[in-house]
């Protein structure tokens, strides 16, 4: 009987690219792996101390802030997109315009 261990459900670590990405990389993962409990507990206690669970936050969300907070918030449309149909992409951005 095949049985499912930690490896196959988590996969393989990666290594950031050499090349440096042009924009922001979407951070998708829902939590992150910390070295021993006392790393983890500092993060739970201490705001920008460290990502949880990206619930709360994580590098994509800390990027935006940023910009936020350098002056680009007025006026600024933040847009999540995933695979879609482009006409649906102009109307959801046509939408977007006319709210802010």
């Amino acid at each position: 009987m095949a049985r499912f261990g930690t490896r196959a459900i988590q996969g393989m670590e990666l290594r950031p690219p050499a090349e440096r990405p042009l924009s922001t990389p979407i951070w998708q993962t829902s939590t992150f792996a910390f070295d021993d409990a006392a790393r983890y507990a500092r993060a739970l206690a201490q705001p920008r101390g460290g990502y949880v669970c990206t619930r709360y936050e994580n590098p994509t969300t800390a990027a935006l802030e940023a910009l936020a907070a350098a002056g680009t918030g007025e006026g600024m449309v933040r847009m999540s997109v995933g695979l879609e149909d482009v006409a649906d992409l102009r109307e959801d951005l046509t939408q977007a315009l006319e709210v802010a």
